[in-house]
């Protein structure tokens, strides 16, 4: 995993880091928050950018990622709830693999996108995988 990171810090975009550091980071989401994959699958850059720090005593520093579009959206907003460090990795792939990445003309608001551009789906096949 670090040399994934290491890579692409130093610009070398492979395909496999690319998948691996994607895979991550849409599980650190997931599985942190025991959330279906469909909050990673619909999760807008819009909504990361409105992310905000808490602090709890039970949990410590967090941030707050509210999801407005998923499975049981008309029951409201899911707010995800990351650590500090997942928050500084969710960065790291936007800065770097986000970014460059040209979204499919379906997909410009995602954070999440595969290499192709399209909307990041399958999410637990695509953590298994990596």
């Amino acid at each position: 995993m670090s040399r994934a990171f290491e890579l692409i810090s130093k610009g070398n975009c492979d395909n496999t880091s690319i998948d691996v550091i994607t895979a991550y980071t849409a599980a650190a989401i997931v599985y942190g928050n025991g959330q279906r994959s469909g909050v990673i699958t619909n999760l807008t850059i819009a909504e990361y950018e409105m992310r905000e720090e808490s602090y709890t005593e039970e949990s410590g520093d967090m941030v707050v990622i509210p999801c407005v579009h998923h499975k049981t959206g008309a029951q409201g907003l899911a707010f995800l709830a990351i650590t500090e460090e997942i928050d500084d990795v969710v960065q790291f792939y936007y800065d770097n693999i986000r970014a460059k990445l040209t979204p499919a003309e379906t997909a410009t608001d995602y954070l999440f996108l595969t290499r192709s551009g399209e909307q990041y789906d399958q999410v637990f096949r695509r953590i298994k995988r990596h």
